[in-house]
């Protein structure tokens, strides 16, 4: 298994956790009436952009191969890191 993988599991692992974390805070605050819902009429098209990122994602890791580049693999692994501690963004 390449190395590529469990790094786009663990991505897809934390943008799922990211939208948990969203729409529990969105659900307490509607309950606490600090917010309301409003119409999004672009959230539809937010949510193709984000799954065709991924898909991008994951065809270049299966087709291209592409090779380990430590200067770009290890920085963004430690963005995603420092989002955690901050209850995810």
């Amino acid at each position: 298994m390449s190395y590529q993988y469990p790094i786009l599991i663990a991505l897809m692992i934390q943008r799922l956790w990211e939208l948990y974390v969203s729409r529990k805070r969105l659900a307490e605050d509607v309950e606490h009436q600090s917010a309301r819902l409003l119409a999004e009429p672009k959230f539809p098209a937010m949510v193709a952009v984000h799954v065709g990122w991924f898909a991008g994602c994951w065809l270049e890791v299966l087709w291209a191969r592409p090779p380990f580049v430590a200067w770009l693999v290890i920085p963004m692994l430690r963005y995603g890191a420092d989002r955690w501690p901050c209850g995810c963004g």
